[in-house]
């Protein structure tokens, strides 16, 4: 009976050593250098050699759950790093017309993964933080320029006069020429 235990020991050992698995990590190198050892020697008992077996699989098991682990943290940098991206291009291009096709074309990336992973990882659409982005510049040109209220819009991505103040007004509660007023030192 141990004789069949050490024979499954033996092909589990050379499945594993052949397989893809990562086996970087030391101690689950280590045990199965113990269960070769102890598969080797003919007296190791069935009890014994099943208890090692058990211990090399729950060592990776914890090296799986490792590697996974790792992935999904790979892959939240690069959802971080995809908005960082996403971001820079909206504020260097405000005052083009930007949208969602173009800032994911701009990234490689489809479009439907742009949203998902901007929306995921941020709570708000492309859109809604491009318009804000727009809006905090315009906020910013109003109070601190005296540029034409037309090419402020212009410079934040609006080409008509009226499309700016209707989107500006309903972002700030207020026209951008009553902005301008209240924040005028």
């Amino acid at each position: 009976m141990a004789r069949d235990q050490g024979t499954g020991a033996d092909e589990l050992l050379e499945r594993l050593t052949e397989s893809s698995l990562p086996l970087r990590a030391p101690h689950v190198s280590a045990m199965l250098n113990r269960l070769d050892a102890r598969s080797a020697n003919a007296p190791a008992t069935g009890f014994r050699l099943a208890a090692l077996m058990a211990e090399a699989v729950a060592c990776l098991i914890e090296t799986a759950e490792g590697a996974a682990w790792a992935a999904r943290a790979e892959g939240t940098r690069t959802a971080a790093q995809l908005i960082h991206k996403a971001h820079a291009i909206m504020e260097q291009h405000l005052d083009a017309p930007l949208t969602l096709d173009s800032i994911a074309r701009e990234l490689c990336v489809s479009r439907t993964r742009l949203a998902a992973v901007y929306k995921e990882e941020t709570g708000r659409g492309v859109a809604e933080d491009l318009r804000q982005l727009r809006m905090n510049r315009a906020s910013d040109l109003l109070a601190g320029t005296d540029m034409p209220l037309a090419e402020i819009g212009r410079a934040v991505g609006y080409p008509r006069p009226s499309s700016f103040t209707t989107a500006f007004t309903r972002e700030q509660g207020c026209s951008p020429a009553a902005w301008r007023k209240r924040f005028r030192c």
